[in-house]
């Protein structure tokens, strides 16, 4: 795999629970991607060379304040893509590791369609050029806790109300979510989900996010999946409705529509694997009977993404 992006987690990038927030690895993820594409599908000032219609992520160490980065990656040969749910797209398979000893902090599956077709008319394919040069899939990157398979058809707003999902974030996108050229990045989508926690957390578990540091037990996500729908504007107006599909022995999961509140449309539906956490010994806790009986009568049956 070849390195594509170098970077350090700066402490206004880090979140209360001690390490880089779950944004800046999406962010990162994309940027490492606009270099796997050169050569392969140039974009031009007019227009971007690729969009990424999903996205699977699985977090394996924390990356903490002040801590390198590297991002390396490469394509993945179309059949392996498809094997863990990636339907026709390319898929594009990127790690982010210490550069000390290698050390994975995150896996990441995107799965990659070209925005447009060059002026010509021909058919442009970014894996022509690579040929038999593909990269294998590791365990440590394939989908654990979510299932890969097709996403749900129907994902609106009169559906999250049906189903009982809860609002837990709202906002508009500012020109701070901006890709320069009127669209949100999707790093965005990332950052609506973090804002909300807290909200989510509250309403399902009676827990206040703000007193974490002084009860030492906070919460860390170990997977997600995303499947982006439509493109959102600079100005658009979003909100996100939550709801909690399914518990383990430690692990919660949560599935996360954000919403058009004028039209009901979603932009990108998503689901999260996440555990409490304990912030001395930092590792995960296992849900203590108490918290099981107040969250088991809060799952919602069939919820997807």
């Amino acid at each position: 795999m070849d390195d594509l992006l170098h970077g350090v987690a700066q402490t206004w990038e880090c979140d209360a629970m001690g390490h880089l927030n779950v944004r800046f690895y999406v962010e990162r993820a994309h940027e490492a991607l606009a270099f796997l594409l050169l050569g392969v599908a140039p974009a031009d000032r007019d227009g971007e060379a690729a969009v990424v219609v999903g996205e699977h992520i699985r977090f394996h160490r924390e990356v903490r304040p002040s801590g390198a980065y590297v991002v390396r990656g490469g394509w993945l040969a179309p059949a392996v893509g498809a094997e863990h749910g990636c339907g026709q797209a390319q898929v594009a398979y990127l790690e982010m590791v210490r550069p000390s000893d290698g050390l994975v902090h995150a896996t990441f599956l995107l799965e990659v369609r070209l925005a447009r077709a060059p002026a010509d008319g021909a058919v442009l394919d970014p894996l022509d050029s690579l040929g038999d040069s593909f990269v294998e899939l590791p365990d440590r990157g394939a989908p654990r806790g979510i299932d890969p398979g097709p996403r749900r058809e129907t994902a609106d707003l009169e559906t999250a109300v049906r189903l009982g999902m809860v609002p837990i974030h709202r906002r508009v996108f500012s020109p701070a979510d901006g890709d320069g050229r009127g669209g949100v990045r999707q790093a965005a989508f990332m950052a609506c989900l973090s804002d909300g926690i807290p909200h989510l957390l509250w309403r399902l578990r009676g827990e206040d996010r703000s007193t974490a540091g002084a009860s030492g037990i906070g919460g860390a996500a170990l997977e997600y999946r995303f499947a982006y729908r439509r493109p959102a504007r600079v100005g658009d107006l979003v909100e996100v409705r939550s709801g909690l599909r399914a518990l383990g022995n430690k692990t919660q999961h949560f599935v996360h529509w954000l919403l058009d509140p004028r039209s009901g449309a979603a932009y990108a539906t998503a689901e999260a694997v996440a555990v409490r956490f304990d912030l001395e010994a930092r590792r995960a806790l296992p849900i203590d009977d108490a918290m099981r009986r107040r969250l088991e009568p809060q799952c919602i049956e069939g919820l997807t993404l």
